[in-house]
């Protein structure tokens, strides 16, 4: 049996292989308009968390209730997989000039002019690794790819001895 799988900050993309829709603004086809802190419990367990660019719209406390709340949902192995720009790689590439001022600012603040469009806590790649242990996942991969972090991270399956 294939269990659920959910987009959290889902905004206006729609994947057919995705099950299940978040967002905080109401977007149309949405399954939940709420916090992704605040999925129910009871909807998971999901084999598949994806999460695009939300993180960094979040204190690190947010960041934290926000991981904790993907391990809760997830299924034994189950797989987060998250996206979030890399601090690092904004701020070396900005040194090199490989990007203007106004992307570097961009970048750093995040785009539009909702409070919710605004970036708070940018990450390194460490650091979203430290989180995600801290979480009870086990990270298999994170890189940087096209300047942002691209993650994967599984539930540990539960020790029944």
């Amino acid at each position: 049996m294939r269990l659920p799988t959910i987009e959290l900050g889902a905004g206006t993309y729609r994947d057919p292989d995705i099950d299940m829709y978040n967002d905080i603004q109401p977007f149309p086809k949405l399954d939940y308009v709420c916090d992704a802190r605040e999925i129910p419990e009871d909807e998971g367990p999901f084999t598949i968390i994806t999460s695009n660019h939300l993180i960094e719209h979040m204190d690190a406390i947010g960041q934290l209730e926000f991981l904790i709340n993907c391990h809760t949902l997830l299924a034994d192995r189950g797989i987060l997989l998250t996206w979030t720009p890399d601090l690092d790689w904004i701020e070396s590439s900005f040194v090199k000039g490989e990007i203007t001022k106004e992307w570097h600012d961009v970048l750093l603040i995040g785009a539009g002019r909702k409070k919710v469009d605004r970036h708070v806590h940018l990450l390194t790649q460490p650091e979203l690794k430290r989180m995600l242990e801290t979480c009870g996942f086990r990270v298999l991969s994170i890189r940087e790819i096209g300047g942002s972090i691209e993650c994967i991270a599984m539930k540990e399956k539960k020790d029944n001895g």
